[in-house]
Formats: C-alpha cells, sequence, structure tokens
C-alpha cells in the first residue's frame, strides 16, 4: 500500500519546496490531495522551509565550518553571542571534538581572517576553535559544482559569475527572514516597485541564486545531524571519494576541506543505527577513504532564516 504522506514529504525534501501541481504530476495524484497532506504536515511541524544561498555563484569565497571548545560555565552565554552574527548561518550545540559548531560565509578570506581572529576571540568562554575551509564545495542541497583536479581551479572560477546589486542582496535578506514572503509583501518592505521585486525574485530562482528547500523538523522528528571530518588515502583519492559522496541523498554537503581534513560532509539520518549503518557499509567501502571523524549536532540554534534564540536558554538535547 502506499504512504502517499511519505512520498509527498521525500519529494519535498529531494527536488525542494514547489507548488503542489508540480508534485501531484510528479506522483500521479490530485493538486487537492497533495496540497491537503503538505498542509497536515505543516500543522504537524514535520518540516521547515529555507531559502538557501548559492554562495559560489554568488561570489562568496570564505566558507567555513568552525569547531568551538568553550567553558562549559558560559555555553549559553556563548551561544547567545553566536546567534547574533549576521555572517554565521548555522549554530549548534554538538558532541564530538568541540562544544558548538558553526558555519559561516564571507565575500573574502580576509572578512574571515578578522571574524576567526578578532570577533571569535573577544568573546568570553571561547576557548578554542578548529577552523575547516570548504575550499572546493561539491554539493549543498542542490546545488552541484564540478570537481575540480585542484583547489587552485575551484579558486579561479568562484569569482560570482552573475552581477548583483544592493537591492538583490536586500531582496535575499528579506527572502531568507521568511521564505514563503511574496513579492508583494517584499514591495511593501523595501518600498520598491511591485514588478521590479517580481522580476529579481524570479532571476534569483531561475539562475540558481537561490533556493527554496525542506528541512526536517528535528525537534518533532528526532533525526540525527552529523559532520563528518574525512582522510583519504592520497590526494589522488579525493576526487573520486567527492563524486561518490556527492551521489547520497542523505549527504547534504560535500567539500574538500583545508585543515586536518581532506574532506567534509554533513548529512542526517533517522537514527542513530542508521548513522552507524553509513560509516560501515557506505563510508567503509569506499576505498579512497583511511579515516573519518563524527561530530553529532544537536538542534539547530540558527540555521539560515530559522533562529531559535529561546533554545539557547537550554539545556543542549541530542
Amino acid at each position: 500500500m502506499r504512504n502517499i504522506e511519505n512520498e509527498i514529504f521525500n519529494t519535498l525534501l529531494e527536488d525542494g519546496f514547489q507548488n503542489s501541481s508540480a508534485i501531484a504530476s510528479r506522483l500521479g495524484l490530485s493538486p487537492k490531495m497533495v496540497q491537503r497532506r503538505i498542509k497536515q504536515m505543516n500543522n504537524q511541524e514535520r518540516f521547515k522551509v529555507i531559502v538557501v544561498p548559492n554562495f559560489v555563484e554568488l561570489g562568496f569565497k570564505a566558507w567555513a565550518r568552525i569547531g568551538l571548545v568553550v567553558d562549559p560555565a558560559l555555553l549559553k552565554q556563548v551561544v547567545s553571542e553566536l546567534i547574533k552574527h549576521k555572517s554565521i548561518y548555522f549554530v549548534a550545540y554538538s558532541i564530538g571534538a568541540y562544544d558548538i559548531v558553526i558555519s559561516v560565509d564571507f565575500p573574502n578570506m580576509r572578512l574571515l581572517h578578522d571574524f576567526a581572529n578578532i570577533y571569535l576571540n573577544n568573546i568570553e568562554g571561547i576557548i578554542s576553535k578548529e577552523i575547516l575551509l570548504l575550499e572546493d564545495p561539491v554539493k549543498y542541497y542542490r546545488f552541484r559544482w564540478p570537481v575540480k583536479n585542484t583547489a587552485n581551479d575551484n579558486i579561479a572560477q568562484n569569482t560570482g559569475r552573475h552581477i548583483i546589486d544592493e537591492l538583490d542582496i536586500k531582496i535575499i535578506q528579506t527572502w531568507m527572514d521568511n521564505a514563503l514572503i511574496t513579492a508583494a509583501m517584499i514591495h511593501k518592505k523595501l518600498g520598491v516597485p511591485y514588478s521590479i521585486i517580481r522580476s529579481r525574485m524570479r532571476y534569483l530562482k531561475d539562475n540558481h541564486l537561490v533556493n527554496l528547500e525542506v528541512r526536517l523538523n528535528e525537534a518533532v522528528l528526532n533525526y540525527v545531524w552529523v559532520t563528518i571530518g574525512i582522510k583519504t588515502k592520497s590526494k589522488s583519492n579525493i576526487i573520486s571519494t567527492l563524486q561518490v559522496l556527492a551521489e547520497d541523498p542523505r549527504i547534504y554537503l560535500v567539500s574538500r576541506c583545508f585543515g586536518r581534513f581532506d574532506i567534509i560532509i554533513a548529512a542526517y539520518f533517522p537514527n542513530l543505527d542508521a548513522l552507524m549503518k553509513f560509516t560501515k557499509t557506505k563510508l567503509g567501502n569506499i576505498e579512497g577513504i583511511s579515516a573519518i571523524e563524527t561530530c553529532l549536532h544537536g538542534t539547530p540554534l540558527k540555521y539560515h532564516n530559522l533562529k531559535f534564540d529561546n533554545l539557547a536558554d537550554e539545556n543542549p538535547e541530542f
């Protein structure tokens, strides 16, 4: 017997947020049925819609995941401070080598350098940090980029092929605050003619500068989210390993890494058993991998347009 709700849910996860008619056509269902089921899942808070920017095409050259070791007595204070920073798009408690994991994106390396060596150093409670620079991203949700032979090839390409201006940036920022906002609502908020806002939003979507993605609600579904650092047997194994990992639907981030690891991935699983099976049967069977290090995350306290400031006052949950 078909589990229609799961089919719709999985389609949203794989293909991003879309209208009911598109999903109905793919699954052979009526648009009204799809609309009703999506409404039910939304009422159950099974998923959240987020706007994910295409960091590579927008010209961001300093994308990193940073692990922080923090004084336990100041953990909540540190998290509350990190949530406020506009360039930090991911904040979560973690288990493993770090107490907190954050993700950041900056237009250039100088800004990342200042962030790491001035901003983070001035936050009371941070004991140490490890910066994992995502120097050659291959996959982020539905965004895909070619695997490069060397990191230098990637640096040459990631200059931002699309020219965006201050209005585009304001639209993206407003859109990220509310993924389901309409052009009419942005028109009223920014005071820019509706036709211009509508045209700009269409351009951003059609050229894959932003995607509307569906993210599982960890607090409701209790999924396990992880960052995994991977070491390869030799540099010659990196390209083939990146290609294999990018094809796995459970992995939403794949990148060559500058730092202690050769590759960084981020993924989600329905439970710990599924994670253990993945590390043993999937990663364990990739010939080029020599070692892995897994870092478990709690429910994110901030993720793109989603901010859960109230959770920073609670005890970490995993």
